[in-house]
Parts: C-alpha cells; sequence; structure tokens
C-alpha cells in the first residue's frame, strides 16, 4: 500500500527533495555529489508551515469540479484535454478539456497507480482490503480505449506503483500482504510474469524509469530498511542497502539518467524525513533546507530546470483548530518560489502536458489546475 499517506509526518524528505532539485538543476545535471554534505541534520520541524500570509495572494491555481470526495492518488495524460487520475474507492476520473467525469472501473480497490503508452492503451494499480490482512487482493486494471476492465487480481497481494514505456514493457510493483516478500511483475503485451529481483525485500513502492534498461523502483526490505532497485534491461540488483536504514523509501522521480530522486522517512519515533539523489554513478544524502518549501512531496517536470512540486502542511493561523493546506512550489531552473494556493487538503499527485497546463490531484476530491501566471501575478 502507497505508505505516504500523511505528508507532515515526512516533511523534511519531501522539502529536500525540492532543494536538491534545485541544485541539479542549476548545473543542468546531476550536480556534484562530492559537495553535499551527509552529516547535514535534516530539519524536524513537521508541522511547521510556510508563511500564511501567502495564502493570501492571489493563487494562479484553481480549484475544478472533481465530482467525488474520495482522496486521489494518481494521475497521468496525454494532453491538457486527455488526462486520467485514480483513486481510493475504485474512482477512475478522466477529463475532456472540458469537465471531469467518472468512468466505470469495476473495482472498489484503493487504485495507487496510473501509467498509459497511449489514450487506449492504459494501466491502473491498486489493492481491495480486506478485514484481515490476508483478505488483501491486488489489482491491475487495464483501459482499451472503451472501458476498464481488470487483466490481474491476486488475493494476499498489493499492487502498488506502475510504468512502462510501450504496449508490452509494462512494471508493476508491490508486496505480499505480510510484507515479506516483494514482487516486480513485467508485462510483455500478452502476460503478466514475475521477475527474479530477489527476496531481499518486503515491500516495493514507487517506481519510474527512462528506459527499459533504466528502471528504478524503491520500498522496504524485511529488515524494513529502505531498499533501491535498479534494472539495467536484464537484471534487477539492490543498491546502495545501506542508506536508508530503518526506513521506508516511498517514491521516486527522475529529470534523467543522471538525475534521480527517492525520497521516505525513518519508521522509527520521532519520524523523520531525507531524500536521496542518485547523478548516474552513486547514491547520496543530500543536504536538508529551505524551509519555506516544506510539506512539498511529490512532483513533475518537463526538465530539471522547469519542475513543480505539490503537497501538504498544517497552518496553525488558528492555533486551537489546525488545518490542513495544499503546498505548491515552482523551480525556474535558478530558484524555488512558493505558489500560493488556498486548497485545505494534502495534494498527492501532479501532472502537467505543458508548464503552463498542469494539474494536481489530492485528499477530499480535489483536483487543482495551472494554466500559467495571471497578469496580476507577473
Amino acid at each position: 500500500m502507497r505508505r505516504f499517506t500523511e505528508f507532515p509526518a515526512l516533511t523534511a524528505n519531501l522539502l529536500a527533495l525540492l532543494v536538491f532539485l534545485a541544485a541539479c538543476g542549476h548545473q543542468g545535471s546531476a550536480g556534484n555529489a562530492s559537495t553535499i554534505d551527509d552529516d547535514s541534520s535534516p530539519a524536524d520541524d513537521d508541522d511547521a508551515s510556510p508563511d500564511d500570509d501567502d495564502n493570501d495572494a492571489t493563487s494562479d491555481w484553481t480549484a475544478m469540479s472533481s465530482g467525488t470526495t474520495e482522496t486521489l492518488w494518481g494521475i497521468w495524460g496525454f494532453s491538457g484535454s486527455d488526462v486520467f487520475v485514480v483513486g481510493e474507492g475504485g474512482t477512475i476520473l478522466h477529463y475532456n478539456g472540458a469537465a471531469w467525469a467518472p468512468m466505470p472501473s469495476g473495482t472498489t480497490a484503493y487504485l495507487s497507480g496510473v501509467w498509459g503508452s497511449s489514450p487506449s492503451d492504459m494501466f491502473a494499480t491498486g489493492s481491495t482490503l480486506g478485514s484481515v490482512e490476508a483478505d488483501w487482493r491486488g489489482t491491475i486494471l487495464r483501459y482499451d480505449g472503451s472501458s476498464w476492465s481488470e487483466t490481474l487480481g491476486v488475493t494476499g497481494w498489493e499492487f502498488n506503483g506502475v510504468w512502462g514505456f510501450s504496449p508490452s514493457d509494462v512494471f508493476v510493483t508491490g508486496g505480499n500482504n505480510t510484507e515479506t516478500q516483494s514482487t516486480i511483475l513485467h508485462f510483455d503485451g500478452w502476460a503478466w510474469a514475475p521477475m527474479k529481483a530477489g527476496q531481499h525485500d518486503a515491500s516495493l513502492s514507487g517506481i519510474w524509469g527512462s528506459s527499459h534498461s533504466d528502471v528504478f523502483v524503491v520500498g522496504t526490505d524485511v529488515g524494513l530498511n529502505g531498499a533501491i532497485l535498479h534494472y539495467d534491461g536484464s537484471a534487477w540488483t539492490q543498491m546502495a542497502p545501506y542508506i536508508a536504514p530503518s526506513s521506508d523509501l516511498d517514491f521516486v522521480w527522475g529529470a534523467s539518467a543522471s538525475c534521480v530522486y527517492a525520497n521516505g522517512g525513518t519508521n522509527e519515533y520521532p519520524w523523520v524525513g531525507f531524500v536521496l539523489f542518485y547523478d548516474g554513478e552513486s547514491w547520496t544524502k543530500p543536504f536538508i533546507g529551505e524551509a519555506a518549501l516544506n510539506g512539498i512531496g511529490v512532483f513533475w517536470g518537463e526538465s530539471a530546470n522547469d519542475v513543480y512540486g505539490v503537497g501538504g502542511y498544517l497552518s496553525f493561523s488558528q492555533p486551537s483548530t489546525p488545518v490542513q493546506m495544499s503546498a505548491i512550489a515552482h523551480f525556474d531552473g535558478s530558484s524555488w518560489s512558493t505558489m500560493p494556493t488556498a486548497a485545505a487538503a494534502n495534494l498527492t499527485g501532479v501532472w502537467g502536458s505543458s508548464t503552463s497546463d498542469v494539474f494536481a490531484v489530492g485528499y477530499s476530491g480535489t483536483i487543482l489546475h495551472y494554466a500559467g501566471p495571471s497578469v496580476d501575478s507577473k
């Protein structure tokens, strides 16, 4: 099951991820890992928020009517008028450029991942939770351009992430219900088959790749340590096995094969978030800073110099009743800036067709849209 359900608990790592992404963008590549201070102490003010005054500014992000109150997790699209979103309760939504509409999914599963090679060939992953873990059931759905149907369902397993490169080259991550064995499945266009990825991982979550021979997967191993696996086109290998002890890794994304980020947090109290960075040769723990970007978690960009990050934080403008607020930031190649938004929900996914056509999704059916800077904000 997707682990990063509460962004405030992972504030420091989400912050760090965006800060170090800035370093990558400044250099036009992965940057110089030797300049990273691995001994720097991560920020621990998980409930701190950006300047609440920013929320009084005019927002260029506008709320869209989703027609649902279910939490939305995954988003993927092909143009500004062809976007898919998945979420809890078997929710699948499609945007045609004018309005969001529900799509029959045939399931009530907690859908967390979505990816497609074309508007008529989509995959969604998730799990149906039973009253006990033994009743969990992983599901993979496929869309053929007219309807969604289950292409694989396995009791006792959960399926989390999905990524691919063509209709006959799709990867799915997951694990069994007792979190003692992970799985990576591959679809060759005809059938799903487990890949030999070793027995050292208890649950695998995030997945991203630049090509079939360069795929990254993150999760947690049986010793409750962060796990990173890499596929070179022929075999999976574990990377940096001791870099994230007593931790969960949840999300991975890259701007290129030499500019990849993984984030997660410690699984023991007090919880501390962190970010890992891969420069094409090795993984490191970067310096943590930029408290103004507190709460940013998942991200999307057209390049390392044009990235949007979204997440959430607790606003204490009224100390007796703290309010969950959305957090959005943008990196333009030289610096990060906070983008004001008045949405009161954690944001859990982001995707865009261009830098001036970006969608963000989150809790309680929240969908926000960015169409470029307004005249007032320029």
